[in-house]
């Protein structure tokens, strides 16, 4: 990717900043889930709490969006800043979708190993838990559908892919760059037992972004691996 294509040069401070902001506002909308659910369908707690993080996910999703609508306007950066343009190849949709889990696949034979070896490693063996099973009602599923396999994919790669990454190569190196957005996109999940996987999986679309000149395989590959998550936890 050829950074002298893009005149903006945004400050760190802003960069971060903007990554905080909706780092900070994601837990606290999480946080408001737990007392808001004590006076909606108290009969049904965990019901009313899993609809409200569905929908408390998507609001999060749509303001991140809406903000860059706005932010995009406002400091005259154009679709490609962002990586909405066709990609070299699509081939690269193959190299980050089929990459992605070759990174699921061999983590997961290290964590087998270092428990063979008797190595405690209780703290990194969970896995993401989807708030869904076969027994949630058709709308139920079809939001989180919505959100999961549409919405965060799009999400997460125009902030962390699109802004972070174009942003953070103004300023640093292809692979620094590609760290940095990787550590942010791992974190913003919020548990230890995905940490490094998704580390590993931001980085490698990081790459893939560059490579490509485009956000587009990232996006899909993104969408496809979360699809994927949601059809097996709905057969198993």
């Amino acid at each position: 990717m050829n950074n002298n294509n893009f005149d903006i040069k945004i400050s760190l401070h802003e960069i971060f900043l903007i990554v905080l902001l909706f780092f900070v506002s994601m837990i606290l909308l999480f946080l408001l889930i737990f007392p808001i659910s004590e006076y909606i369908v108290p009969n049904s707690e965990a019901f009313s709490k899993k609809n409200l993080s569905i929908v408390f996910a998507m609001l999060w999703q749509i303001s991140v969006l809406c903000f860059f609508i706005f932010y995009s306007k406002k400091n005259k950066l154009i679709k490609n800043f962002f990586g909405f343009t066709m990609p070299k190849s699509w081939r690269y949709f193959l190299f980050a979708w089929i990459g992605a889990y070759c990174i699921f696949i061999i983590y997961g034979l290290m964590l087998l190993l270092l428990e063979y070896l008797g190595l405690e490693i209780s703290s990194l063996t969970g896995q993401q838990v989807l708030p869904l099973s076969k027994e949630d009602n058709v709308y139920f599923l079809i939001i989180m559908i919505i959100s999961v396999s549409i919405l965060a994919p799009i999400t997460e790669e125009i902030l962390f892919r699109g802004y972070m990454l174009q942003s953070l190569l103004t300023h640093f190196s292809i692979q620094v760059s590609s760290i940095i957005s990787a550590i942010f996109f791992s974190i913003f999940h919020l548990q230890i037992s995905v940490l490094i996987p998704f580390m590993l999986v931001g980085w490698l679309f990081s790459i893939i972004r560059i490579k490509s000149e485009s956000i587009w395989p990232s996006i899909f590959a993104h969408a496809s691996v979360n699809s994927i998550s949601i059809f097996f936890v709905l057969i198993m």
